[in-house]
């Protein structure tokens, strides 16, 4: 097979190991594990380390490789073809048919020089799979090659959704196909701390694990502005500059503008249902939405069949976005109030704004919740109700006295309860509930007998 001049032989070169990068060497162990299956997928989103992770790999494997990094443009299986060739040839294999001649006959006479050709092990290592388009002719082709190449090849491909390879099926079915999956990419609070050079704190690594939730780019990023690494960590992550523009060029902006606008508008909730999300948005189609995004790793984890959620970060990038949240928010506090979700329809009834509706509810369930000792929560939700509108519901002030006493500010409690006793045309429960937590307060000052006469 003679070589076009034309092919950029850099593709075939196995990118350099970044300086000062964790070697992950449980996941190199369970990549070197798995050389007896036929295909390895390395399959992940943006900047989880596929990449690093394979050169690491190659990096300590004393097998014969041919690395290739796919492109938007691939679309023609010769020239795919000829850059294995050139590959191969260090290993003795030399193809010779002219580009000219059919396409099958070309992956023929491939596949029987590189059966005969073949000593010891070789791994064809494809990088960037998912740069293909769903009908580029190149899987077909990769497709044969999985299927009819001598047993000592092995293949692995890094990719971020699941590659349009009719091969896979029998190979999961034979317990061919080894898959390292974003989970296990995740750096471990291990990692981070090793990352670091074990020069910050536990609590600051638990920080980065719980925010970046182990996105070893979003650690990066999210502390490349520190020069004393995490010396000035109360920064904000979601407004950092860097990791915005890294969601927007390399996640965000290639996607069409219907999935844009489902992304933004979605990322109010914090569980992603299909019935709730066509509620908020007044669509239909939800569920093959968050199917194709799933399928294609854009940051979003699936907790169960139908429901999903956000990375952290992605989702702060994508609330940066949202330009009016206050409809959005107030749909989804009806939809989580008509399924008997209470806490998650306050929740939205507050981040919109909607205080009344919030108020309601915390009414009707401020009781039940104290005596459960939820007193936490329940300050929360009430904290967030501007002042000027909390003394228009004397029965939110007395619950708000009751958690101020159960924390210990007796005074603030008595102060609260005074105020709410000194309106007029208060409810019978109202009155009730005040006079007797003005007991409790007055018990609690060691004035007992004053405290009975209150009852």
């Amino acid at each position: 097979m003679r070589l076009r001049e034309n092919l950029i032989l850099s593709r075939l070169e196995i990118p350099r190991l970044r300086r000062g990068s964790v070697i992950r060497k449980r996941l190199i162990k369970m990549l070197r594990e798995n050389l007896v299956k036929r295909v390895i997928l390395v399959k992940a989103g943006p900047g989880f380390g596929k990449t690093t992770l394979i050169t690491q790999f190659l990096s300590q494997c004393r097998c014969r490789r041919v690395f290739f990094s796919f492109r938007k443009t691939d679309d023609e299986p010769r020239e795919f073809l000829y850059y294995l060739a050139i590959g191969l040839s260090a290993n003795g294999t030399e193809l010779v048919c002219e580009h000219f001649e059919p396409l099958e006959t070309i992956i023929t006479v491939f596949l029987n020089e590189l059966t005969q050709s073949t000593r010891g092990k070789i791994l064809f290592v494809f990088d960037d799979y998912h740069t293909l388009t769903g009908d580029s002719p190149i899987h077909d082709v990769i497709d044969r090659l999985i299927i009819f190449s001598p047993p000592k090849i092995v293949f692995i491909i890094a990719t971020r959704c699941e590659p349009n390879l009719s091969s896979f099926h029998s190979l999961r079915a034979k317990k061919e196909l080894f898959i390292v999956t974003e989970e296990d990419l995740k750096f471990t609070p291990e990692e981070i701390l090793s990352l670091f050079q074990r020069r910050i704190s536990s609590s600051e690594v638990k920080r980065l694990a719980i925010e970046t939730e182990g996105w070893i780019t979003g650690i990066i990023l999210s502390t490349a502005y520190d020069k004393k690494l995490l010396g000035a960590y109360h920064h904000s992550l979601q407004s950092n500059q860097v990791l915005s523009n890294y969601f927007a060029k390399e996640v965000f902006d290639p996607e069409s503008n219907p999935v844009k606008d489902f992304l933004v508008r979605t990322s109010i909730l914090t569980l992603l249902e299909p019935q709730l999300c066509n509620y908020v948005l007044k669509i239909n189609n939800s569920k093959a939405i968050l199917n194709k995004i799933y399928r294609k790793n854009v940051f979003l984890s699936r907790i169960s069949d139908s429901c999903f959620r956000y990375h952290n970060l992605f989702a702060n990038f994508l609330q940066s976005q949202l330009k009016n949240p206050k409809t959005l928010h107030l749909r989804a506090g009806m939809w989580y109030k008509r399924h008997g979700r209470l806490p998650e329809a306050i929740d939205h009834f507050l981040h919109g704004g909607y205080y009344h509706r919030a108020v309601k509810i915390i009414s009707s369930v401020a009781n039940e919740m104290a005596i459960m000792g939820q007193f936490d929560r329940l300050s929360a939700w009430i904290n967030q109700i501007p002042d000027e509108f909390r003394k228009t519901y004397p029965q939110l002030n007395i619950h708000h006295a009751r958690i101020n006493l159960y924390k210990g500010d007796i005074d603030e409690s008595e102060m609260i309860v005074k105020e709410v006793l000194r309106k007029k045309d208060l409810s019978a429960r109202t009155l009730s509930l005040g006079y007797y937590l003005l007991a409790l307060i007055t018990a609690r000052r060691h004035r007992l007998v004053q405290a009975k006469n209150l009852l």
